[in-house]
């Protein structure tokens, strides 16, 4: 887990890839600083902040501010997760990142209660005996 020194104003590496996942969900959406912030009762100034990582994200914000630009909160995560170890050379996580991102978006693109829970029945008989074989 990736240590923070609160004095110093730099922000932590994954603030940076998930404030620009952020704010390109944002964009994608054509939603301006100002119409996120109004929904969110912040100001515009804010929401520059939280996409340039100036100031973190609370769990609670990051749900809100991902609900009103239009990306699940997971995707927001796995996208910003793939993007760091992209940044920091770790080839092995990028394959297993890459991996995630699209197994969300396929689940987010499923259109009905029935076709999710077939899904996740599938990849749970799929991980299932992979995890079996980890351990």
């Amino acid at each position: 887990m990736e240590k923070h020194d609160q004095s110093d104003p730099s922000p932590v590496p994954f603030d940076v890839y998930l404030g620009a996942v952020l704010r390109r969900a944002r964009e994608d959406c054509a939603q301006t600083q100002e119409n996120v912030a109004e929904a969110l009762d912040l100001t515009y100034q804010m929401i520059g902040r939280y996409e340039h990582a100036i100031t973190p994200l609370r769990v609670g914000q990051f749900r809100q501010f991902a609900r009103v630009v239009n990306i699940l909160p997971m995707l927001a995560l796995a996208k910003a997760e793939e993007a760091y170890y992209r940044a920091n050379g770790r080839s092995n996580d990028i394959e297993t990142a890459e991996a995630l991102v699209a197994i969300i978006e396929l689940f987010a693109s499923l259109q009905t209660p029935a076709q999710r829970k077939n899904a996740v029945q599938a990849i749970a008989k799929v991980v299932g005996p992979m995890a079996q074989c980890s351990e």
